[in-house]
């Protein structure tokens, strides 16, 4: 039976099927709508309002409705912690990708044309949903021109001009890194992941930096 090329994560979220991993992957960095029903559902002490709010003043809150060019990026969750990003992690039933997951997966939808009318296919998505999926599309796609970028469904999924993104480095001196390529006008001229190589914070335990969030993938 062949897999289907979209399925919902339990917030609603679209998660794009990427055969070269043999997993799914969020079409987006987590967001602060799929945070929020994490809040509503956890029973750890430690993500309490004053946590969310240390993370917000970070990087601020913005409607789906009022998403824009010039602030696309708020609409996702940043500044976690590796272990809070897994905790993350296990209740979406997802993982944290390895960086070789991630590369893979990147190089892979690199070579990949956008997909046209793509939000159609994803199945049953709530309004509000729907409306922050095409409002980031097409925020990214106005940045991603300005910029010079031909578009691709890497580029599609923001793993270039999103955010910094936690990967697993098993081998590497540091366990945490960040691949992607944040927006210019967020965090600019950071890193692009056509190196190859994570980028590594001086302490990724406790640094909480503003411009680094997390895209979870669904091993099949």
């Amino acid at each position: 039976m062949t897999a289907p090329t979209f399925i919902l994560d339990r917030a609603g979220f679209p998660m794009l099927r990427v055969e070269a991993i043999g997993a799914y992957i969020h079409w987006y960095p987590l967001t602060k709508i799929q945070a929020e029903y994490f809040l509503c559902s956890t029973t750890d002490s430690q993500f309490d309002e004053k946590w969310y709010d240390d993370l917000l003043y970070l990087n601020a809150r913005v409607t789906p409705t009022e998403i824009s060019d010039n602030n696309y990026w708020n609409a996702f969750l940043t500044g976690v912690l590796p272990h809070e990003a897994q905790q993350l992690a296990q209740w979406a039933q997802c993982s944290i990708p390895t960086l070789d997951e991630w590369l893979t997966a990147y190089r892979a939808l690199k070579q990949q044309p956008e997909l046209s009318d793509a939000f159609a296919s994803m199945g049953d998505l709530s309004e509000r949903t729907r409306t922050l999926l095409e409002r980031v599309d097409a925020a990214s796609r106005n940045v991603a021109a300005h910029e010079g970028l031909t578009r691709t469904r890497a580029d599609q999924l923001l793993m270039r001009l999103g955010v910094m993104e936690w990967v697993d480095c098993p081998n590497s001196r540091v366990r945490w890194g960040g691949m992607g390529k944040p927006a210019k006008r967020f965090r600019g001229g950071l890193f692009s992941p056509d190196h190859g190589q994570p980028h590594e914070l001086l302490d990724p335990e406790t640094d909480r930096a503003s411009y680094y969030g997390l895209r979870l993938i669904r091993r099949a």
